[in-house]
């Protein structure tokens, strides 16, 4: 699995900070809209990414890891952040198709910086999964 272009959050179209319940939700509605032939696009789907698979199949995927917290750290480290005013540029950068400087500055120091900080809680199980992560 790429944990950047199948990324669980990519697939069910939600920012890192869902809720469990958003992504209960969420996951409904997109199997409803599968049930009569119709898939909405989200802010979060980044067609400059390549094609999104929503298929009955990954969406049931995505949203079992999200409900894993043993699989949801790594979909988590490897989504993008929405922070700051910097980051909603790179997130328009994104949505329009540009990849160069605006991917990597959404990228390169934040994934770093939330790496160091989460994976030690997950691997002592102390990361609580409840709280939102803003």
């Amino acid at each position: 699995m790429n944990y950047v272009l199948d990324n669980a959050f990519r697939v069910l179209g939600l920012p890192v900070n869902a809720t469990g319940r958003q992504i209960a939700s969420r996951y409904d509605e997109l199997v409803a809209h599968r049930l009569i032939g119709t898939c909405p696009t989200f802010d979060q789907d980044f067609p400059c990414l390549g094609r999104l698979d929503r298929s009955e199949e990954s969406l049931r995927l995505a949203f079992q890891e999200l409900q894993n917290p043993a699989s949801k750290w790594k979909h988590v480290a490897f989504w993008f952040w929405s922070r700051d005013g910097v980051d909603a540029l790179a997130f328009d950068a994104l949505r329009a198709g540009r990849k160069g400087k605006e991917m990597a500055r959404l990228c390169a120091p934040r994934r770093l910086y939330y790496l160091d900080i989460m994976f030690p809680y997950v691997v002592q199980s102390k990361f609580p999964w409840s709280l939102n992560f803003v």
